[in-house]
């Protein structure tokens, strides 16, 4: 009951705010249709009188009054559902696009949590069902009902008291009945929603073109069209059982209501009343059992609407999962500013339940112009430092301050302002060229870029030939699954790293930047970064020796601190664990100088360095 009590102003606050009008006009309409049957009962009343009074006049007059009205129920009826249907589409909007704004503004450092993830699901769940934009709708609809059967029963009671309790006794068992299933049901479309979510999960692997190809060639389309299946059967099954419980519970409920209704009416007949007061009192006896029905269903909705709200609420209204407004705590530097050095001093992080901490004492400094690169064996700890670096993640000591500016006094919005991260496992957005190259642009607060400067950057991303050979160059559809192109996993990295250089921020990190690139490019592709990364500060985590070769500095981490520190040439020589992690690298490189191949071109297992096969440890 606190739930539905919690939910009533939050639905009454969205629905008010997002379509007044019409919801205000549903109230009004809903309001008139709550007297008139108590009135019809009144006019059943008058022209039974007449009509044993033999008044043909009067009994005729009556019935053109009871024929208006009931005209005039059947209008206001069909003016209040379709006030209702518009409301619940506005509302239905707001509410989706208010769970889309809060799924775009969610702490990054919070994304992968199982519990946002749980309640992201069930927030998603909750507006699937169509029951929050109903909610304040069915509020005023189990009031109106309420309403109508005491107005009813108030009119009975002037016939037979007994029955007016009798007919009132009904709403219980309805309401009762509505409620527990409800429950049931909040619990069990639960798991129904999860069934479905894997019979998606199935099906789209089965019908994208990026997945479909692969699942054909593998033979495994038998295994997912059953897997489909298995899931619609888990799903569906629940479903039936739901609706064979609903239809017991229900069945049971209007069992007692009719015992309640033939005790209404034995003492309506017995009650000595005449026969146009019987007449009267019959008719709103029984409007009054169609109108308890709509209390029970009414209670059902606005019960399974506070579940559905609450569900909602724990995601949208979470501020945990929220990035916060652009403010800060302390005195930051001006919007405008862009920072020119970072420096990591004594950085240590610890994960909740770990016995030792993953990163510790870490010291590090980089300035405009440099490039300062991240190597180590798989969980040395880069991915650890980069998220610190960034204020991805809870650090336990130590800070990181842009110029003299401590990162964990900024919001997450002004970090990745000045901040761009291209991950290995970067987004392929089936968008348009264009589209594509503008995310994150509009976020930096100047002008659009020109055609000019798109394909300046994909020009310097090795980008610019591919895109020019496009049906229609910038504004080409990408993507098969919308009728688009095409790319392979080369191109779509370059199209990332174009995206990179037009964000023109002042700190990259790069994380594997070119792993789906051909050697020959991955080369002319460095060469370029390192002259349009001379007025920003860069940091790259990679895999390929041959890469390294272009930084300034190289950090070699191991068990979440730095071991080595200095040039590529400086750390081959000192033998160290630089040496030691690259040697089948270096090795391979050798091997190939006859063809002047660059060292990146091929790389073998070391499986003893804590790489995988491919000599690629992850972050």
């Amino acid at each position: 009951m606190l739930n539905i009590l919690r939910s009533i102003p939050w639905a009454f606050r969205i629905t008010l705010h997002t379509a007044p009008v019409p919801f205000l006009a549903a109230v009004c309409t809903t309001l008139l249709l709550t007297f008139m049957p108590s009135a019809q009962v009144v006019l059943v009343n008058a022209a039974v009188g007449s009509v044993a009074s033999g008044d043909t006049a009067a009994s005729l007059t009556w019935a053109a009054v009871i024929g208006a009205l009931v005209a005039a129920y059947l209008l206001v009826q069909r003016a209040s559902m379709s006030l209702f249907t518009i409301t619940k589409a506005r509302v239905n909007a707001a509410a989706h696009q208010k769970l889309n704004t809060t799924l775009a503004r969610v702490k990054p450092e919070v994304m992968s949590e199982p519990e946002m993830q749980k309640h992201l699901r069930a927030a998603r769940e909750s507006l699937t069902k169509q029951e929050i934009p109903t909610q304040a709708n069915s509020v005023v609809t189990l009031v109106a009902a309420v309403a109508m059967v005491l107005l009813l029963c108030a009119t009975i009671a002037g016939t037979s008291l007994p029955a007016a309790f009798f007919v009132a006794g009904c709403m219980v068992p309805l309401s009762a009945a509505m409620v527990l299933l409800a429950k049931r049901d909040y619990r069990i479309y639960g798991q129904v929603y999860e069934n479905r979510r894997e019979e998606a999960y199935f099906l789209d692997a089965l019908t994208h073109p990026s997945t479909a190809r692969e699942i054909a060639t593998l033979g495994a389309g038998g295994f997912f069209a059953d897997s489909v299946a298995r899931a619609r059967d888990r799903a569906t099954g629940r479903e039936y059982n739901l609706e064979a419980v609903r239809g017991i519970v229900v069945g049971f409920a209007g069992l007692i209501c009719s015992v309640l209704l033939m005790g209404a009416l034995y003492c309506l007949i017995s009650s000595g009343a005449s026969a146009g007061e019987i007449a009267g009192a019959l008719v709103g006896t029984l409007t009054c059992i169609a109108a308890t029905q709509d209390v029970g269903y009414a209670f059902g909705q606005v019960s399974n609407g506070a579940m559905s709200i609450a569900q909602y609420r724990a995601f949208a209204d979470n501020p945990r999962y929220v990035l916060a407004s652009e403010t800060t705590h302390h005195n930051p530097p001006a919007t405008g500013d862009s920072p020119r050095e970072l420096t990591v001093r004594s950085l240590s992080v610890t994960y909740p339940g770990a016995d030792a901490p993953t990163l510790h004492q870490v010291n590090l400094h980089i300035q405009r112009g440099q490039m300062v690169a991240l190597v180590g064996a798989s969980g040395a700890g880069k991915t650890t430092l980069v998220r610190g670096i960034l204020g991805l993640t809870p650090t336990t000591a130590g800070s990181v301050l842009f110029d003299d500016t401590p990162v964990d006094s900024l919001s997450v919005q002004q970090v990745f302002k000045h901040t761009t991260l291209l991950s290995q496992d970067y987004g392929r957005y089936e968008l348009t060229v264009r589209e594509n190259l503008l995310l994150g642009t509009h976020a930096q607060g100047q002008e659009p870029p020109t055609d000019q400067h798109l394909w300046d950057a994909l020009s310097k991303a090795s980008a610019a030939e591919f895109v020019q050979t496009l049906p229609a160059g910038l504004d080409t559809q990408l993507g098969e699954q919308w009728g688009g192109v095409g790319l392979s996993g080369g191109q779509w990295q370059r199209l990332a790293l174009a995206r990179l250089i037009l964000r023109n921020t002042a700190l990259w990190i790069l994380d594997e930047p070119t792993s789906a690139i051909d050697a020959h490019a991955e080369e002319q592709i460095f060469a370029t970064l390192r002259k349009v990364a001379a007025d920003h500060m860069t940091i790259l985590v990679s895999h390929r020796a041959w890469t390294l070769k272009h930084a300034d500095v190289i950090h070699v981490v191991d068990h979440g601190t730095i071991v080595e520190s200095g040039t590529y040439t400086e750390l081959l020589g000192a033998g160290g664990r630089f040496a030691e992690i690259f040697a089948s690298q270096i090795e391979d490189a050798s091997e190939h100088t006859s063809s002047d191949l660059p060292v990146a071109d091929s790389i073998e297992s070391a499986d003893d360095t804590g790489f995988t096969k491919e000599g690629a440890p992850s972050c």
